[in-house]
């Protein structure tokens, strides 16, 4: 009989159940409401000609772990819903506005998952990327703040927070400026930029006059030896 419907989970949690299992068979390991609804969501998915897929939950080590939750979240939405109500738990489906908002915060955070696959696609990264990706990152957030205010203002906190007087560090600011795929990236502080950009000319200029040099003593010497 339990094998064959969908029983209530209160039949195979009693304590009577649990020790005539036992008695009948000590190796058998009762299902637990993770197991069922698990078997429950893909017999669902089965049914709608989806595939497969197990969900995903946030994991702290992980990067973009949040992002791939609610990507699969949005995607398995009435797979999910239909299985809650299967057992009993309307009171865990969201709203309307609250799919809404899943869906914003997954638009929000894909650039994020993005920049990762950018940073993580090279041996070694260049430090010319870090500006340019962040300021792209920044006018994303900024993009979408209308839709998911309080996403995308906590997003420009930590911004702040963590890249304040990036702009002020010679070596990063001189990446993009040296690196001509970023030629046209504009800073923040243009005034900052502006002053690297004459140290830049500044330190090339021995460098410069050097090879002039060189370049007039080796013409001397040919006319000479002609």
């Amino acid at each position: 009989m339990i094998v064959k419907d969908m029983q209530p989970l209160s039949v195979i949690e009693d304590e009577g159940f649990r020790e005539l299992v036992t008695g009948l068979d000590r190796r058998y390991a009762l299902p637990s409401h993770r197991d069922l609804a698990s078997y429950k969501l893909a017999e669902i998915q089965e049914e709608k000609g989806l595939q497969k897929k197990k969900l995903i939950t946030d994991v702290d080590t992980r990067w973009n772990s949040i992002y791939y939750m609610l990507e699969c979240f949005e995607e398995q939405y009435e797979v999910i819903t239909t299985t809650l109500c299967l057992f009993g738990k309307h009171q865990m489906c969201l709203s309307s506005d609250e799919l809404e908002t899943v869906k914003n915060a997954v638009q929000v955070l894909e650039p994020f998952e993005e920049a990762t696959r950018e940073m993580s696609a090279e041996k070694i990264t260049t430090l010319s990327k870090i500006i340019p990706l962040i300021r792209a990152l920044q006018d994303c957030a900024m993009a979408r703040k209308a839709s998911i205010f309080s996403l995308c203002d906590e997003l420009q906190k930590q911004f702040a927070k963590k890249f304040n007087g990036m702009q002020a560090n010679f070596y990063i600011v001189a990446g993009p400026l040296l690196d001509p795929r970023f030629k046209k990236v504009t800073f923040a502080d243009s005034g900052n930029s502006k002053r690297i950009e004459d140290r830049l000319i500044n330190i090339m200029k021995p460098a410069v006059g050097n090879q002039g040099d060189q370049q007039a003593s080796s013409t001397v010497v040919t006319h000479q030896e002609t």
